[in-house]
């Protein structure tokens, strides 16, 4: 090696600057002498940085063999012999056992740092292992606590041996060792034991007053000594008495002596809810009265709308949701603390469309129950009517809450005064309104001969006076008259409209054939609901006339517009001229028209499918006959039917069929003669069109 190094480290040598007055054999022996000195410099410098590349190599290897087996000193051990043996491949013997032991000093720290991490997992694999069976030990305990304060003998025996069972196979988990090292530190030994037995009482204790219908008495035992918790030998003989009084710690027998507090409560308070539901059912079937200022009764009628009416009002639709609550309402006098606060959140801060449910439900509440709304407030009652009026005028619910909004807007007042006396100055021609909108279904003037609008008194001047309205309160809102107008009409078209139900074209409110659902697609005549309309009417009162009935409307029909079936209150004129509401004749209750949408339905499918069974017979009958006929017409010679085609097309053609054969025959014949070149297409159109017959 040495060697080698001269040779390259001379290869670069330059003859050093030496005296001229040195001879030749001087200047050789200086040249060999620093060469061999520079040599020697060399290799001591290559064997340091072998030495250091060694080391960095080294280290290298040892991590990488330990990240991978940081667990299992044995692979490592293998591991590192490998990537020694692999560095001290092309070295002397006496490079191998000098790099050997450098090697091993930098591996040993790793190979005893995987076998204290072997012992560790162990350990805690163990550990995991006997958690787990004391946590069963102690779940087990918990569920048999309890039949230990048990009065049958028998019971408390068999769950004392189990709960010590339970307790046996705790301690052996807690004194488990490994390589003669205890899992549990002494600590934490104490801690489980103390806690197993704490679980224990409390467990047990807390179980067992729960099954008993007294808990206060049986606390009582509890405290007086009178129940412990007795753990016995196979043999039955007693080993330990555990004392809740005296062993259980103070912080689970204060949560105890809690939990026996609001039990007893709660059960004081659950007998006066199920005294007070069965005052209602009694109030309600007229057994008994309610006073609207007991706070007992008031409570009462709340637990037995949350309790027996809530659940009933799941699945229906706003509108019969609302006339159920009403009608609660209605019967008890109170309006539960439940319903007021729902409204009382909704109307102040609820979407437009739930403020408008909850206006819809004051106005439904106070239509049979106006005292019941008391709690609501003026304010908040005012505020709901309006929009109620607004909304079932046409108004979208989000321009009503704004409509409404400003009305009550203290800032606002000042321009809405205004507004109203500018009112006075402004015409405004209801009659041109309706005239505008309702021309093209009948053409008619309100005040005049021939006005087409309901006669009943108040209904005429009432869809004025409405219309009037519409417009104010646009203007008012506004302050444009073009746009108030524009409002106004819309309004009106969304609420009244012409209806044939009287027999003759009327302007009413909330007309059937608009509701959603009698308007039947593909069916245009509407008298099926005059037809029963009087069917029904007759069938109470026989011997009106047709012309004296009548339909109106009230709240529960605007309520129901909007599900698009609403029921009508019915009219008829008496003898005196006057006007009387139909009642049921045994009961005197209000009887109500609701179109019968199903046989008209039944009957119209009915018609549909005699048309299209008679379609599919007629294109058969056709298609029937255009075969017969193709032997007779062709592009080539239209009229060119030999007799053997003619003789096949009688011989397979009957009835009509037949009888339309020899009339083609016979036609074609006549064809031939008036035109000898016919063009075909004109020919067999007329034999398409039928102009055989």
């Amino acid at each position: 090696m040495a060697d080698t190094l001269y040779q390259q480290r001379t290869l670069g040598l330059r003859v050093p600057n030496l005296p001229q007055s040195y001879a030749p054999e001087q200047l050789a022996g200086a040249v060999q002498q620093n060469a061999l000195k520079m040599a020697n410099e060399m290799t001591s410098t290559a064997d340091e940085i072998y030495n250091a590349d060694f080391e960095i190599a080294s280290r290298r290897l040892i991590s990488e063999i330990f990240s991978k087996n940081p667990n299992n000193p044995d692979a490592l051990r293998k591991g590192f012999d490998a990537a020694l043996k692999g560095l001290t491949k092309d070295t002397s013997p006496d490079q191998q056992l000098e790099l050997g032991m450098r090697f091993e000093m930098l591996a040993m720290p790793h190979i005893s740092k995987a076998a204290e991490n072997r012992i560790f997992l162990n350990n805690e694999k163990l550990k995991e292992d006997n958690l787990t069976l004391i946590d069963l030990s102690l779940n087990d305990m918990e569920h048999a606590a309890a039949d230990m304060l048990s009065n049958n003998a028998v019971t408390a025996f068999d769950a004392s041996r189990r709960v010590q069972n339970s307790m046996l196979t705790l301690q052996k988990s807690l004194n488990m060792e490994n390589e003669g090292m205890p899992l549990f530190s002494a600590e934490k030994k104490v801690r489980l034991q103390r806690q197993a037995k704490q679980s224990l009482m409390f467990d047990g204790t807390l179980r067992w007053l729960e099954q008993q219908p007294d808990k206060a008495k049986a606390w009582q035992a509890i405290k007086d000594g009178k129940k412990t918790f007795k753990l016995y030998d196979a043999q039955g003989k007693l080993e330990t008495e555990l004392k809740p009084l005296t062993d259980m710690s103070l912080h689970n027998f204060d949560k105890i002596e809690s939990f026996v507090e609001s039990a007893t409560a709660i059960s004081k308070e659950q007998l006066q809810i199920a005294a007070g539901i069965e005052k209602i059912g009694s109030a309600l079937n007229g057994d008994t009265y309610l006073d609207p200022e007991s706070a007992f009764d008031k409570k009462a009628i709340d637990n037995y709308f949350v309790q027996k009416v809530m659940p009933t009002l799941e699945g229906m639709d706003p509108i019969h949701r609302g006339q159920a609550i009403s009608d609660y309402v209605d019967k008890v006098g109170i309006l539960p603390e439940t319903v007021k606060s729902n409204i009382r959140a909704t109307i102040r801060a609820g979407t437009p469309e739930e403020q408008v449910y909850a206006a819809e439900l004051i106005r439904t509440i106070g239509d049979n129950s106006f005292k019941a709304l008391e709690d609501i407030g003026d304010k908040w009652q005012t505020y709901a009517m309006n929009l109620s009026d607004l909304t079932r005028g046409g108004v979208s619910a989000e321009q009503a809450v704004k409509m409404v909004d400003m009305s009550f807007d203290p800032a606002e007042k000042t321009v809405r005064d205004k507004r109203m006396k500018e009112l006075k100055n402004i015409p405004f021609d209801a009659e041109y309104i309706l005239n505008a909108f309702f021309s093209a279904d009948a053409p008619f003037k309100l005040i005049g001969k021939s006005a087409p609008i309901i006669d009943v008194p108040n209904i005429k001047e009432g869809i004025i006076a409405d219309t009037e309205r519409f417009f104010q309160e646009a203007y008012v809102y506004t302050g444009d008259i073009n746009v108030a107008k524009e409002m106004a009409r819309q309004r009106a078209k969304s609420v009244f409209g012409i209806s044939q139900v009287t027999g003759q074209a009327n302007v009413v409110r909330y007309p059937p054939e608009k509701a959603a659902a009698y308007n039947i697609p593909g069916l245009k005549d509407q008298s099926w609901i005059r037809r029963q309309l009087l069917e029904g009417v007759k069938a109470v009162k026989p011997d009106l006339n047709n012309e004296d009935i009548y339909i109106t409307t009230d709240n529960q029909t605007i309520a129901e517009w909007e599900s698009g079936r609403p029921t009508y209150p019915i009219l008829y004129r008496t003898t005196s001229g006057s006007f009387d509401t139909l009642r049921d004749q045994k009961t005197g209750v209000t009887l109500r028209f609701a179109p019968d949408t199903a046989p008209v339905v039944k009957a119209l499918n009915e018609d549909i499918k005699r048309k299209e069974q008679t379609r599919i017979k007629n294109a058969a009958e056709v298609k029937e006959y255009q075969e017969a006929m193709r032997g007779f017409v062709s592009e080539d010679s239209p009229y060119a039917a030999g007799d053997s085609i003619i003789g096949v097309a009688l011989g397979t053609a009957t009835g009509a069929i037949k009888d339309k054969i020899i009339k083609a025959s016979e036609f074609a014949a006549k064809k031939r003669a008036e035109t000898p070149n016919p063009n075909y297409e004109a020919v067999f159109k007329d034999l398409k069109r039928g102009d055989l017959d």
